[in-house]
C-alpha cells in the first residue's frame, strides 16, 4: 500500500447505486450539491493537468453540470436504448 485510502464503489446492479455524485457519503444521505460539487472540482483539477476526462452518463441530469469539463462520454447497456442518453454521449 502507498498510503492512500481509496473509497470503494459499490458494486452495480441490484442495489442500483447512483454514484457519487449522487451519493458522496456512501450513506444513502444523497447530499446532491456536495456531491456535484465534488465532481466539478475532480474535473476541474484534471483539466489544469492538462488530461482529459471521460464519464459515463447514467442520467440526463448531471451532464448538465460537468458537459464542459468532459472530453469524451459514454452510455452504458442500461441506458443505450435511451435515445436522450445516446444523443447525450454523441454531443
Amino acid at each position: 500500500s502507498n498510503g492512500e485510502s481509496r473509497m470503494p464503489a459499490p458494486p452495480l446492479g441490484a442495489g442500483r447505486w447512483s454514484g457519487a455524485m449522487y451519493d458522496p457519503g456512501l450513506d444513502g444521505s444523497f447530499q446532491l450539491n456536495r456531491g456535484f460539487r465534488q465532481a466539478r472540482q475532480l474535473l476541474v483539477d484534471i483539466a489544469r493537468l492538462g488530461l482529459p476526462a471521460g464519464c459515463l452518463y447514467l442520467d440526463s441530469i448531471s451532464p448538465q453540470f460537468i458537459a464542459d469539463l468532459v472530453s469524451w462520454s459514454a452510455v452504458g447497456a442500461s441506458t443505450a436504448a435511451s435515445a436522450l442518453h445516446r444523443e447525450l454521449a454523441s454531443g
